[in-house]
């Protein structure tokens, strides 16, 4: 639940940030005006939202408009998202909730953690000077760079995770600013000296043997650190 929630508010702080109207995006699915859509639809709709969300995050939204017949009922997920436009509401209030308070269920919560215990063991044993190379970026000091940016210094220091939905994991804890295309590199890099204090009240459980992925481990040259069980 908490999943569709955070993607939900996600796609909210974009809506009242850029004032779209994401319905205009189904209709040309809807001949008839019903409503509804098949999934197919509904997941190149989400598409063309220019928010990625994990295959995780679809299937929650999907089994959460799911109606009984099988078809996506669009017309709920629009009004939902569109609340941020209503009477009473505060769209800058929906952008300042969406700023770095993603919701992670645990099995998320071990997995960043794992993540980045895996970032820092590489980092330390191949003394990378991670900060820099995302300052080359950071014309404005700000400490933030774009999305793209992010992976592009991610892929060039052999550190980017194997697997696009931990790559979303991991960026939606950093995108602090209530959109979904800056990144707060410098508080990542305060997070790879000290995992464990990613979550408050979070006990990190052990990883276990079934993990798809060792630490500081590298497969072959070229290749993200990450290496996948047989």
């Amino acid at each position: 639940m908490n999943v569709e929630l955070d993607a939900e508010k996600r796609l909210q702080a974009l809506v009242a940030k850029d004032r779209i109207r994401i319905k205009e995006f189904f209709i040309d699915f809807d001949k008839l005006r019903k409503g509804f859509v098949g999934e197919a639809a509904f997941r190149t709709c989400l598409g063309t939202l220019n928010i990625r969300f994990t295959e995780q995050e679809v299937q929650q939204l999907i089994g959460k408009y799911r109606m009984t017949n099988g078809l996506i009922n669009y017309d709920n997920f629009c009004t939902n998202i569109d609340n941020v436009f209503f009477d009473g509401s505060d769209p800058m209030g929906v952008i300042n909730n969406a700023k770095s308070s993603a919701n992670f269920e645990e099995e998320e919560m071990q997995c960043l953690f794992d993540l980045l215990n895996a970032i820092k063991t590489e980092v330390v044993q191949k003394r990378i000077l991670i900060k820099p190379q995302f300052q080359d970026y950071d014309r404005t000091n700000s400490c933030h760079i774009t999305v793209e940016q992010f992976r592009r210094v991610m892929k060039e220091l052999n550190l980017i995770p194997p697997k696009e939905e931990l790559f979303q994991v991991l960026i939606r804890k950093y995108l602090d600013r209530g959109n979904i295309r800056e990144i707060n590199y410098f508080k990542f890099c305060a997070d790879i000296d000290r995992p464990e204090d990613i979550f408050v009240q979070y006990n990190a459980k052990h990883p276990q043997p079934e993990d798809p992925f060792h630490h500081g481990q590298l497969r072959e040259a070229g290749e993200t650190y990450f290496t996948t069980q047989t």
